[in-house]
């Protein structure tokens, strides 16, 4: 399908797009024209537009999904090709590798003896590690399952990417303690390249990411901000510190998955995805994670070719391996799911952890993390916006695509396409309390959902009619319930609506109304001292890290 086709647009009438529009999310260079829109517009105090022409060389725009970006060198090129391979082909061409410099180690170390170049207690030393060090990694390499378990108890280091990849380092470094005998500094370079190779590999590829680090909020430019902005910062300060305190247990838990993943899988890997992976994570939340490389399950083509795979055999082996752990409080496989996924809760803390098995939709999971990450680093204002938006659709039991509210990637995307609509530098730097009173108003009392989507895509960015079916009844008479159509960025080759899901965006749209008409017209009261309090109500995200909310576990 043509990706410049949208199934969800009115076809008669095209100039609600905005072809020649050109998107850019460096803050100090907005080259936007306010797209045409067949919603009312904002007022003009509040949405400036700008009349800045695009530039012939403008940024590619992070609309779109991160492989469509430009490449400028041959690293970013050798990066991205590394991301394109599969898993698979990777990990048996890195597997290769060490086996045959693992292989050829023992063997200088050997020759070495041989050749009468250890001549030096120093040098017997140096000996003794290098054929050490490379049977090591051979032995790592062509594990069986009782070499398996002795390296789990005793060389746990060795499962560990970025812990791997020092020990290559590290071993590299023994063969130059031979002198000048050439066969051992040609290992030695040939040891180096590989460290780097590993090294490169495991920061390029996303399978690799076992447990990522988690996305610090950048760091707001220093200004005067309103009540409710300030409020808003120190809200997003105090749940920062209290995730600081969940984050370690939630990581342990993630490598522990791991290492039962891997007890069945050797090649396995397990990544995260969504709120965690973004750093837009609301404490007691569900973490989601990935089980990849799973052998036998997929062919080698690549994930977004492969067919749909609900996994729920894969899930039930796993979750027996992982209800024998002590850290697990229960563990459940809901295959009734549209993406099947295994239900975790932690014994400590009652974190909650769901998994699932890799297919099209986890790596378009995986995808909508980092493109959130990207607006996020581009524009810091969205990241206290999003966290706060997010914790007032949870109290209202909005916050969850499942039961009909809107998800945390739905929320970015909105919050993403409103500052982009007005002018990225209109918010540079601005108070975040006027931004959430923006976002509140143009969702809650302006946006004409019964008729107008959404595009965030580089080549049809801004408000479309939708098209005819979408909007009208079987006779003929428009339907005037509410619907929110987003055409998902991450979807190059054919539409996705990424609010599919929000079967009470009514409740949503009425949520956002009621709150910006409470913080507008705030007045102090009892029960509501400051404007942030009329939207929140929870005192806080739970004590020594308990969840509030036990239901959705």
């Amino acid at each position: 399908m043509n990706s410049n086709t949208n199934p969800f647009q009115d076809p008669a009438v095209l100039n609600a797009r905005s072809p020649n529009t050109a998107i850019t999310l460096d803050p100090d260079q907005v080259n936007m024209a306010v797209p045409s829109s067949p919603a009312p517009a904002p007022s003009p105090a509040v949405y400036q537009q700008s009349n800045m022409a695009p530039t012939p060389n403008a940024q590619a725009p992070l609309g779109a999904p991160p492989s469509a970006k430009h490449q400028h060198n041959l690293m970013d090129e050798i990066g991205n090709s590394i991301k394109a391979t599969n898993s698979s082909t990777i990990l048996r061409l890195m597997r290769t590798i060490n086996m045959i410099l693992a292989t050829a180690t023992v063997v200088v170390g050997v020759l070495a003896w041989v050749f009468g170049k250890v001549s030096s207690f120093q040098k017997v030393i140096a000996g003794m590690y290098i054929i050490m060090f490379g049977l090591l990694l051979l032995a790592f390499e062509l594990r069986t399952e009782k070499i398996d378990r002795i390296f789990r108890l005793n060389f746990g280091f060795m499962y560990g990417n970025k812990t791997r990849t020092i020990f290559l380092l590290f071993m590299a470094i023994w063969p130059l303690s031979m002198g000048n005998f050439w066969l051992t500094i040609l290992d030695a370079v040939l040891l180096f390249i590989n460290a780097f190779f590993n090294y490169f590999v495991i920061s390029q590829h996303p399978a690799f990411t076992t447990i990522p680090a988690q996305m610090q909020p950048p760091q707001q430019p220093q200004q005067q901000y309103t009540a409710l902005g300030h409020e808003i910062i120190e809200y997003c300060d105090y749940t920062q510190r209290v995730i600081a305190n969940q984050q370690a247990a939630m990581e342990d838990a993630i490598w522990n998955i791991s290492i039962c993943v891997q007890s069945i899988w050797p090649e396995a890997m397990v990544t995260c995805f969504g709120s965690f992976a973004t750093g837009l994570w609301l404490p007691s939340s569900d973490v989601d994670v990935v089980v990849m490389n799973i052998p036998h399950t997929f062919s080698d083509s690549s994930p977004d070719k492969r067919p749909f795979v609900r996994g729920i055999d894969e899930l039930e082996q796993i979750a027996a391996q992982v209800r024998q752990q002590p850290w697990v409080k229960r563990i459940e496989v809901v295959a009734s799911a549209k993406v099947p996924v295994a239900k975790l809760v932690l014994a400590e803390g009652d974190l909650r952890v769901d998994i699932s098995i890799e297919n099209m939709h986890t790596q378009l999971g995986i995808e909508a993390s980092a493109l959130v990450r990207d607006y996020i680093t581009a524009i810091p204002v969205l990241h206290p916006l999003i966290m706060v938006l997010k914790q007032l659709l949870r109290e209202k039991g909005l916050n969850n695509a499942f039961t009909g509210g809107l998800s945390s990637y739905c929320i970015a995307l909105m919050a993403f396409y409103l500052v982009e609509r007005q002018g990225a530098t209109n918010y540079t730097g601005t108070d975040v309390g006027q931004l959430l009173i923006d976002f509140l108003e143009f969702y809650g009392t302006i946006f004409s959902y019964a008729t107008t989507g959404i595009s965030l895509k580089a080549e049809a960015f801004g408000e479309y009619f939708l098209d005819p079916t979408l909007t009208m009844g079987a006779n003929g008479v428009p339907l005037l319930m509410p619907q929110l159509v987003i055409d998902d960025p991450v979807y190059e080759d054919g539409q996705h609506n990424a609010a599919a899901g929000a079967f009470a965006i009514a409740r949503v749209i009425a949520a956002f109304e009621n709150a910006f008409y409470a913080v507008t017209f705030h007045r102090p009261s009892r029960f509501a001292p400051t404007p942030l309090s009329q939207l929140l109500h929870w005192t806080g995200h739970g004590a020594d890290g308990v969840a509030l909310d036990e239901s959705s576990a």
